[in-house]
């Protein structure tokens, strides 16, 4: 039994107040939650670990963020990257653990939906405006051929889009053996109607030289362009010969033909 130091009634231990004129059990104890020593029921801190009791019970209380709120954060944070980003900042400079915690999923979303957008994005300017596509997609062209002395002169006609000199390769082949060769845009940059020769290249006992003039001189490939094949002693009438005019970064035909001796 504890006794009320105020009016001496007897009461039950480990009661706090006396039943009779409610006065301060001094002589009650309770264990410490954070120590496990024993103390008066009425000490605000303990006196051996320093826990403060009135904080714990102001912890106790506090506001809990409903789903609601918490949902409709989540979508302003996907929906609105930027809001995302600025509500994900604010919330998780707060002391409050849930609050926290909300604070970074509406900071990730913000960031997610960003990096979606841009992404996004730049699919459908490649798949939509087909940016790039030039450098990968082989173009077209119309070539006339007319008979020359030791050989044949080969005109470009119109070409779906331009092409510089050093992305061609000229083929030319036999039916048993072929030779290429690869012009220089560095050549066939300058004056007008500038002429490169090329080396000579054997194919099936004769040697056929290349030489491509540059109309414009701007190392493009232009209508109106050409280019002659020679060869020694001359090519000959019981061969078929297939020229290919090559797109190097797709390695694919742009133009082509067919001639013989």
């Amino acid at each position: 039994m504890v006794v009320c130091p105020k009016c001496g009634v007897d009461n039950l231990e480990g009661t706090r107040t006396c039943e009779m004129c409610g006065g301060v059990l001094v002589s009650g104890m309770r264990h410490c939650v954070s120590c496990g020593r024993s103390i008066g029921w009425d000490a605000n801190v303990c006196p051996y670990c320093g826990h403060d009791f009135r904080m714990a019970s102001q912890s106790v209380v506090r506001k809990t963020m409903s789903t609601g709120i918490k949902v409709l954060l989540y979508l302003v944070s996907f929906l609105i990257p930027v809001a995302g980003i600025i509500i994900g900042i604010i919330f998780m400079t707060r002391p409050d653990p849930e609050e926290k915690q909300v604070g970074k999923i509406c900071l990730i979303l913000g960031i997610l939906s960003i990096l979606l957008s841009v992404g996004l994005a730049a699919v459908l300017y490649v798949m939509v405006l087909g940016f790039g596509t030039d450098g990968y997609q082989t173009p077209t062209a119309v070539l006339s051929k007319t008979a020359v002395d030791g050989g044949w002169r080969f005109t470009f006609g119109p070409i779906t889009h331009d092409v510089s000199w050093s992305d061609v390769q000229m083929l030319l082949i036999d039916g048993t053996d072929a030779v290429t060769w690869i012009p220089s845009t560095s050549d066939l940059t300058g004056a007008l109607g500038v002429t490169e020769v090329y080396s000579e290249e054997e194919l099936s006992g004769i040697l056929v030289t290349l030489q491509v003039t540059d109309l414009g001189g701007n190392g493009r490939v232009n209508s109106g362009d050409y280019f002659t094949l020679t060869a020694l002693p001359g090519f000959s009438p019981a061969h078929a010969y297939e020229l290919r005019v090559m797109y190097r970064p797709t390695d694919q035909p742009m133009a082509s033909t067919v001639f013989s001796g």
